[in-house]
């Protein structure tokens, strides 16, 4: 931009007036304001003008011209009044001296130039500033065309011709117009220049330098933009409002967060303007005139205290805003409140979402604990069941029906096991709790032993049952064993449950070998599949085939029964193992059901031949030592251990056991894993330590096996870790403990150890344990080591006649056998009994103890104690009801009801010794 730029130059004669200097320094001080200034020095140049045109004889009416800057000092040998006469010339040039000097003192760079334009006075800022050299000054007079034209020609004004340019701003200069101007020179200064006209022609300008002022005010309005862009893009609407309740900020946001019209706002709109609005459109509920009144008075009143604050507003069409407000402060005042307003409608929802996912989760996991909890508490009185029927089966003198019931009862607890053991396997499942191992395994030894498992099965049912193996198969893999053969025998299960004739195939291919490079083993890709001829899968069930609890409709569960959860368990496992599983089916035509697995190949292990060694007598005999709570734990354990030619000894606790081999030499201990006090792996670790320092045990390396209803291999690990040698999991199975003890001998005599030969039992100390007399035999001891019965139809001849006998002869022995397994089963019975209830009478005692010490885990510990012992017998349904109710209430310590139920626990017990 281009503009009249007056400058000029230094004059040599310059006279400083040491008294109107200081006069005028105390009358500005360091002030620099340009307007105050120019109004000063315009007064001087007039005063002094004023003077050096009048006549010698001035009058005190022309004094009084001076009146606009009276104020200002004057320096006495200057008063016209005092000096009267002083030559008007001599007045003249002085007061253009002290015009110069004034100039030459003032901090802003000023120039003065006369009606003929030529340079009356200047300062060295004004030669500084704008970089004039000094030859401008001294080579004639110095006027403002010299100064323009030097300027135009190094481009001070921009582009153009110089000439052109010099003739337009000395024409403006001649115009008389004062002017403010702001000029960019060329090394990017900023300048401001004032201009103003003097009564006998010419002007005065002050030239300041701006650019500090002009770049702070650049970074300050661009700081303004790119906070206003921020608050515009803020996720909450924003207000800020000043000290006097005017709407000073603001974004768009606002406006949809609180209901306003879009563009209400606007610079200088106040907050009761902008309440009033929202009232109007009904965000505060709406109402009529006065309504509307009160609800903005009371919000004006609120906003006057100036008080942090933080709520939530529901909008009439249910969006929740959250506004908080906080107090802006300036220099330590209040000048103003700042206030945002956050939509949480969705967040609230998510919230809302999320806790109910907590909860369900929540509730998920207490359902896989509580499943985890009862069918462990189920699997423990099962085994005795079990147990109880494998001894029953044992007895050679069965008559058919009665075998035929015992089986068909051994066969309902083995259904009622497999129950048990998926809601485990679906508990750990849903917790997250279940792994897979990967050990080396011999597949085609799994295979068989699986096929072996169904024969006898597919032989009662008529039905064929084949194993088909890929020639190619590998002899051993990498993987998990147990969980294989798990989804084998739910599939196989399946299939023989619904195919009642044509025949089951287990069938097993190679899909595929991927050698192993750089020393990793290769891996086979395996398809396993189960076919069956049964009742097959209508289309619209096969897509939830695999889903928890889903069977192909309703009537399958009443014909069939099961729980819906083998095939989801199955599918799970699967996936675990890495693997996909599926199935084929067509309603009428049967299933097939199949899975694919990548196993890497496994190095040799050692076949063992489990048959072979079930019936195979023990050479020697060992001392046992059985440590349980549970009596008829302990039964079983007996009968079991006896049966193969050993002594037992029976304690009641890990205190006990550990104490027990302190006091005698045993072979072997057959630890539970939950007990009262001391626990088994607590046991196992101070017997590995040798003992209490008090009573060291004899036989720190004793082979301890652990017998617990915990079944999966983080639970064998476990006991490993605590320092047992094996793991034997409830029910007993006879084939794996006879061949654990098998090991134990083995080991014992590798030690040196002498031990006695194997003589067959008795069970004179079982029957003491009734209260009873041995019982006499009908036939003699077998030697032979009978493996349990399961899941097979009798194979006792009904009717049949032996040894030559008539049917009188036979009927009246079958009678007298029937009668004599009558009086044991009674007999057995009746000790447990009272075993039982000799056993409830001394946890009842403990729990008055626990009671009155106020001990939550010991009073819970025997509630269950006695629930779980109330199981086995008759007439104990309200026992075990109310033992369920208190145990929670125990572990909770509420007492209050805690004794209330205990008086009721005597009472039931009190009448089962009735």
């Amino acid at each position: 931009m281009r503009e009249n730029d007056p400058i000029g130059g230094a004059s040599s004669e310059t006279i400083v007036v040491d008294e109107v200097l200081a006069a005028l320094k105390a009358q500005l001080g360091e002030r620099t304001d340009p307007n105050q200034l120019q109004a000063a020095l315009q007064a001087l140049n007039t005063r002094f003008c004023s003077c050096a045109s009048s006549s010698s004889n001035h009058t005190t009416a022309a004094v009084a011209d001076l009146d606009p800057v009276s104020s200002l000092p004057r320096p006495p040998a200057l008063n016209p009044l005092a000096a009267p006469n002083l030559n008007p010339s001599t007045l003249q040039g002085t007061g253009l001296q002290i015009m110069r000097g004034i100039v030459k003192f003032l901090p802003l760079a000023i120039s003065i130039f006369d009606g003929q334009l030529n340079l009356l006075a200047c300062n060295r800022l004004f030669q500084d500033l704008l970089e004039i050299p000094d030859e401008l000054f001294t080579t004639g007079i110095p006027n403002y065309a010299r100064f323009v034209r030097f300027n135009a020609e190094r481009g001070e004004y921009g582009p153009g011709d110089p000439a052109t340019v010099t003739s337009e701003i000395l024409a403006r200069a001649t115009s008389g117009q004062a002017h403010v101007l702001e000029r960019v020179r060329p090394n990017g200064q900023v300048l401001e220049i004032r201009g103003t006209p003097l009564p006998d022609g010419g002007f005065l300008t002050i030239y300041s330098d701006i650019t500090a002022h002009k770049r702070a005010e650049q970074a300050a309005a661009r700081s303004e933009t790119y906070l206003r862009a921020v608050i515009a893009q803020l996720p909450q609407g924003l207000t800020v409002i000043d000290e006097n309740l005017d709407i000073v900020l603001w974004n768009r946001l606002w406006e949809t967060n609180c209901g306003a019209k879009p563009g209400f706002l606007y610079d200088g709109v106040t907050f009761e303007a902008a309440v009033r609005h929202l009232a109007e459109m009904g965000e505060y509920g709406g109402g009529d005139a006065a309504e509307i009144d009160e609800q903005v008075a009371k919000r004006v009143e609120l906003a006057k205290l100036f008080q942090p604050h933080c709520f939530r507003r529901v909008r009439p069409g249910g969006q929740v805003i959250e506004i908080e407000g906080r107090p802006m402060a300036i220099d330590g005042k209040v000048a103003g409140f700042i206030t945002m307003y956050n939509d949480i409608t969705d967040r609230l929802a998510i919230d809302d979402l999320k806790q109910a996912k907590e909860a369900a989760e929540a509730a998920n996991r207490m359902k896989s604990e509580f499943l985890a909890l009862i069918s462990h508490e189920i699997r423990t009185p099962l085994a005795g069941v079990i147990g109880m029927l494998k001894f029953a089966l044992r007895d050679q003198m069965l008559q058919a029906e009665t075998r035929q019931l015992v089986e068909r009862g051994q066969d309902s607890a083995q259904s009622l096991l497999a129950i048990i053991n998926d809601l485990l396997d679906f508990s750990k499942i849903e917790a997250g709790k279940l792994s897979i191992e990967n050990i080396d395994f011999a597949i085609d030894d799994m295979l068989h032993d699986v096929y072996a498992m169904f024969s006898a099965q597919a032989l009662a049912k008529e039905i064929g049952f084949k194993l088909k193996i890929d020639s190619h198969l590998p002899h051993f893999v990498l993987g998990d064993p147990i969980r294989l053969r798990q989804v084998l025998i739910n599939l196989i299960g399946n299939a023989f449950k619904f195919t009642t004739e044509g025949q089951v195939v287990l069938q097993v291919q190679m899909l595929g070998y991927e050698a192993g490079v750089a020393g990793n083993p290769g891996h086979n890709r395996l398809r396993f599949a189960v076919q069956d001829s049964g009742i097959g899968i209508a289309a619209e069930a096969v897509g939830r085939i695999f889903e928890k609890f889903e069977q192909a409709d309703t009537s399958t569960t009443r014909r069939f029964g099961g729980t819906g959860l083998g095939l989801s368990i199955s599918r799970q496992l699967v996936e675990l193992m890495g693997g996909t599983i599926g199935v084929t089916s067509e309603l009428g035509q049967g299933s097939e059901f199949y899975f694919t697995l990548t196993l890497p190949d496994g190095k040799e292990v050692q076949r063992q031949k489990l048959q072979q060694q079930q019936l195979q007598a023990h050479s020697h005999q060992l001392r046992v030592l059985c440590a349980d709570d549970f009596a008829t734990n302990q039964i079983i354990v007996r009968m079991l251990v006896e049966e193969m030619g050993h002594t037992v000894v029976v304690v009641n606790s890990g205190e006990e056991a550990v104490a027990a081999v302190a006091r005698e030499y045993f072979d072997v201990i057959l630890m539970d894993g939950r007990m009262p006090g001391m626990d088994g792996p607590t046991a196992s670790r101070l017997i590995r330590a040798g003992g209490p320092p008090h009573a060291r045990v004899l036989d720190d390396s004793i082979y301890i096996i652990a017998v617990t209803a915990n079944a999966s291999e983080e639970d064998r690990q476990f006991y490993l870790q605590a320092g047992m040698d094996d793991f034997l999991s409830k029910p007993i199975d006879e084939n794996i403990l006879h061949q654990q003890l098998a090991r134990v001998i083995h080991r014992q005599l590798a030690r040196g150890i002498t031990l006695p030969p194997r003589v067959m039992a008795t069970h004179s100390e079982l029957d003491a344990m009734f209260g009873g007399q041995p019982a006499t035999s009908v036939s003699p001891p077998s030697t032979k080591v009978f493996a349990p019965v399961l899941l097979q139809p009798s194979t006792v001849p009904r009717r049949a006649s032996k040894n030559g006998m008539d049917s009188e002869t036979e009927s009246f022995a079958a009678s007298m056998a029937e009668a004599q397994v009558k009086r044991v089963e009674n007999e057995m019975l009746l000790g447990m009994r009272a075993s039982f209830l000799q056993d409830i009478d001394e946890k009842m005692d403990l729990l008055a103890q626990a009671l009155l010490a106020r001990q939550p885990e010991e009073a819970g510990r025997l509630i269950h104690s006695v629930r779980g012992s109330a199981v086995y017998m008759q007439d104990t349904a309200q026992l075990q009801q109310l033992c369920l109710q208190l145990e929670s209430q125990a572990d909770r310590g509420n007492w209050e009801v805690v004794d209330q139920g205990v008086q009721k626990m005597k009472v039931l017990v009190d009448d089962l010794h009735r």
